[in-house]
């Protein structure tokens, strides 16, 4: 998957209030945030490791690939 094409969540960044373009370099902040934006189909990427105590269950209903860029990420508790 080419990295350009994909749409970006850090959670440890912090910026961005209240949220990011979904770019590498401005990605937003929360997982729910990435899968609301991203088409049918897209791919998602969490930038770092890391994790996120965002609400739980996040409810996916399109298609999407959700990959980790640089290592392991926890979503939720």
């Amino acid at each position: 998957t080419p990295v350009a094409e994909a749409y970006w969540v850090d959670f440890n960044t912090g910026q961005n209030p209240p949220a990011g373009n979904g770019t590498y370099n401005d990605p937003v902040l929360t997982l729910a945030e990435a899968v609301s934006a991203v088409p049918t189909g897209g791919n998602v990427w969490i930038r770092a490791a890391g994790s996120n105590t965002e609400a739980m269950p996040l409810r996916i209903s399109k298609a999407m690939t959700i990959r980790a860029y640089s290592g392991a990420a926890t979503v939720g508790q």
